[in-house]
């Protein structure tokens, strides 16, 4: 995937007064081990931290230009700017990630404007809000229009007015934006990076090489804890919906029926694996040899029956892999 992938979610969540800047260190750890290659920070966020883990770029919003003065102890690769906040002459020596809204006209009269308020370089747009719905081929375009627009790179961050916000990221990402911003945990008013991801793998059927699902998941819980949220995790919000009966879904591009992907060599993996654990298991008891050999020959016979069968077919009929 030729798309970078930020992530604001230290931006927009509210930090549990419990956060300390070792657990934010080991969230921005668990966001470069899950494919995010920015992460956005406020002032809150870098004032905890002693230092910034290293394999991941740093977005520093700026809220106030008395914060500017962090750029001095941290490396920041960009200083995000919103255009409102210009009202008075920028001087800085770090790039400068300029935030518009999105708007009809494309932006590069607004991004020269900007330019003339800064004592510095513009080297990278963001276009923040909400996106029209689109097929993959008017997204294509609309990001070829931009490109041409500006000449500098492009980053989007869909809002979710029109409750469509993950539809765009993903609809952009194939268009090879040059970036997009998702937000870990969210699913409210940005596009979450665990949708994105769970729908790239349930819809599109495929994840790219450069993410990774497991340390996303353990970024999402462990971002659970350092915004002290008490409601259950995106990734188990997600995996209610993938449990749910989907028989009467279609899919909205082909008008086909929407159906699981359990294979045969999925439910073959698993009882093996199922296999496998109890036969281990087995060997580190103690047992009469006729006690295991019944064992052995149950989970040879039945079990394999009831783990294909029973949870994979009736319990989690609604999984989408």
């Amino acid at each position: 995937m030729k798309t970078v992938i930020a992530d604001n979610s230290l931006c927009v969540n509210t930090l549990s007064d419990s956060a300390t800047g070792d657990d934010i260190f080991s969230y921005i750890e668990m966001l470069a081990a899950s494919g995010v290659k920015y992460v956005e920070l406020d002032f809150r966020a870098a004032m905890k931290l002693k230092r910034l883990p290293e394999g991941i770029g740093y977005i520093f919003r700026m809220v106030d230009p008395m914060f500017l003065r962090l750029t001095e102890v941290f490396d920041f690769d960009y200083i995000l700017i919103n255009f409102p906040d210009l009202k008075k002459r920028i001087s800085t020596k770090v790039p400068i990630m300029l935030e518009l809204p999105v708007v009809e006209s494309l932006p590069g009269r607004a991004v020269r404007f900007a330019q003339s308020l800064i004592d510095g370089k513009i080297s990278l747009l963001r276009l923040c809000g909400k996106f029209d719905f689109s097929s993959a081929e008017e997204a294509s375009g609309y990001v070829c229009r931009l490109k041409n627009d500006v000449a500098v790179p492009v980053d989007f961050c869909p809002l979710n007015t029109y409750k469509n916000a993950v539809d765009s990221a993903i609809k952009l990402a194939l268009a090879n934006a040059d970036s997009i911003t998702l937000s870990m945990g969210s699913g409210g008013k940005y596009a979450a990076f665990e949708d994105f991801l769970f729908t790239l793998i349930s819809v599109y059927d495929a994840i790219p090489a450069e993410l990774n699902a497991g340390a996303m998941c353990r970024a999402s819980v462990f971002g659970n804890y350092i915004f002290g949220n008490t409601r259950a995790d995106r990734v188990m919000q997600l995996m209610e919906v993938l449990d749910s009966d989907i028989r009467m879904l279609k899919n909205a591009d082909t008008g086909g029926e929407v159906k699981t992907r359990i294979r045969l060599k999925d439910t073959q993996f698993l009882r093996q694996a199922y296999v496998s654990a109890v036969e281990k298991m087995l060997k580190n008891e103690e047992l009469e040899n006729d006690i295991s050999e019944e064992l052995a020959k149950a989970v040879g016979k039945s079990e394999a029956s009831v783990f294909s069968d029973d949870i994979l077919n009736e319990k989690r009929r609604g999984l989408l892999n």
